[in-house]
């Protein structure tokens, strides 16, 4: 099991402060020209301030020096705000689960739930709840920001569930396409962690952790499950073209210091 890095944890805080900018609608015949397009699209978004905390964790001080701050914050702070989006999605799952009276999720449900509760004990020695408020608060943000291309992508897997197993019952339709977007925003993050992973490797010569905590594997594992006997391949072109357009969405938020000199500076937070 790959645990999550304290000296990396512990480096920064934020507070937000968002720009919503919507895209114009898209057709269904001219989906995947546009997707195709969508990867050099650039949105405005801002996240706000955030801060730096002076280190308090053995080790930092090492990383501090061997990586940029820029560096630092694509690493240690940008995969758990877009963690807390997956996070936000398997929490929709259980809630449509519920409302659906769904009998054969409840322990689904019940192992989603748990496996959170861990996720935050051990993150607890390193963020407060003014923390984790923050990355909540981003996250609304980034999804805010990102509407369109989630209306995009739930249109897409809808179509897709349309082609395979004719009309589902509404219920059905929500739960299952709600389902395959979480484990599309799981493979974008999963993809980014692998890439900031290497980075620390690659900075820091660091081989046994990963910058985020195994309980989000586990819930890439879990999060499938929501979708019972309606499978649909995720691994195809397209389905991977929408994992890798927010990929580089992801990539593409930039960290604008204001104040090189301060010990704890803002940052300013938007994409390319």
């Amino acid at each position: 099991m790959r645990d999550i890095r304290p000296d990396i944890a512990n480096l920064v805080c934020a507070v937000p402060k968002s720009a919503i900018v919507r895209q114009p609608p898209l057709s269904e015949d001219g989906r995947l020209k546009s997707l195709l397009s969508a990867q050099r699209e650039t949105a405005p978004l801002s996240f706000g301030a955030v801060l730096l905390p002076s280190p308090r964790v053995s080790g930092t001080a090492d990383i501090v020096r061997l990586m940029s701050r820029d560096e630092l914050y694509r690493v240690a702070y940008v995969p758990f705000v877009i963690a807390e989006v997956v996070w936000d999605y398997a929490d929709s799952l259980c809630n449509l689960a519920a409302i659906a009276r769904i009998q054969q999720t409840k322990k689904l449900c019940r192992a989603i739930r748990e496996l959170r509760r861990d996720y935050d004990r051990a993150r607890a020695p390193f963020i407060d709840d003014h923390h984790r408020a923050i990355e909540t608060n981003q996250m609304i943000s980034f999804q805010e920001a990102l509407d369109d291309f989630f209306g995009r992508l739930l249109q897409s897997v809808k179509l897709k569930l349309h082609l395979k197993y004719g009309q589902l019952d509404p219920n059905s339709e929500i739960l299952v396409s709600t389902c395959y977007m979480a484990v599309i925003c799981f493979k974008a993050l999963d993809k980014y962690v692998q890439w900031a992973d290497t980075l620390i490797e690659t900075r820091c010569g660091s081989t046994n952790h990963s910058i985020m905590p195994d309980h989000i594997r586990r819930l890439g594992i879990l999060l499938p499950e929501f979708a019972g006997d309606c499978q649909i391949d995720i691994n195809t072109n397209e389905m991977g073209l929408w994992r890798d357009i927010l990929y580089n969405r992801i990539h593409s938020i930039q960290l604008g210091f204001d104040d090189p000199q301060e010990l704890q500076q803002p940052i300013n937070i938007t994409t390319a």
